[in-house]
This record gives structure tokens, sequence and C-alpha cells, in this order.
């Protein structure tokens, strides 16, 4: 399951187990597959899982290649053209944010609550 998720990334496999995003691979699966599943509260769990992990930048990083890597993941096995291109479009937004983050070291809990707004109302 790694291999195919990571297509085949040692250093992303490596991410995912030692970061132990298996903890919330299913949940985001689901929220990515169908956005009236994200709650109010949804952006909160992720900052939540991140900050006990110690929030450093390069768990946040890892985070934002994982989330990438997820829609990439739904996109791919998507029947709906229309979702499927939704997800692109999302995907790409989401790896603007990522390189938001890195450049100019913006605050990930507001890049993480924007998108998941954006994530459930840009439908």
């Amino acid at each position: 399951y790694i291999y195919s998720l990571t297509k085949g990334s040692l250093a992303l496999s490596i991410d995912y187990i030692n970061n132990n995003f298996r903890e919330i691979d299913d949940h985001l699966t689901s929220i990515i597959r169908d956005t009236n599943l994200i709650k109010h509260n949804t952006a909160y769990h992720y900052i939540n899982f991140l900050k006990n992990k110690g929030s450093e930048n390069e768990l946040i990083i890892s985070f934002f290649n994982f989330f990438i890597l997820k829609i990439c993941d739904v996109i791919k096995s998507s029947k709906n053209k229309n979702d499927s291109i939704y997800l692109l479009s999302m995907h790409k937004y989401l790896n603007s944010l990522k390189t938001k983050f890195v450049t100019f070291n913006l605050s990930y809990e507001h890049l993480l609550i924007h998108y998941f707004n954006t994530l459930k109302n840009g439908k």
C-alpha cells in the first residue's frame, strides 16, 4: 500500500511510517472522497495531530506531501469526471499552499483551516 501511495519513493514511505500517518489515512481518504464529511473542526483535528507530533517544519512538509498523495490516490480511483477535475484543482491549490508555507513561512494552522474551508465549500 505504501509503495503504491508514495509511487515507490523511499523518503515518502519513511515519512509515512515515522510520522504515523496511518493513524489519519482512512479519515483523510473519506473526507477527500466526500467533502460533506468535513466538519467545522476537521482542520483542528489535523492541526492537533501535527502539534502532538511537534509541529516541526519537516513534519508539516511531510504532511502536505502525504495529503497531496492522498488526493492523487483518490483521483486515481474516482469514477466521476467532475469529481476528478475538482480534486485536480484542489491538488494544485494544496501544492501552492505547501510552497507558500515553505517559501514565506506562513502559519500552517491558517493554511489548513483555509484549505479545509475551500475543500468543503468549493464544490
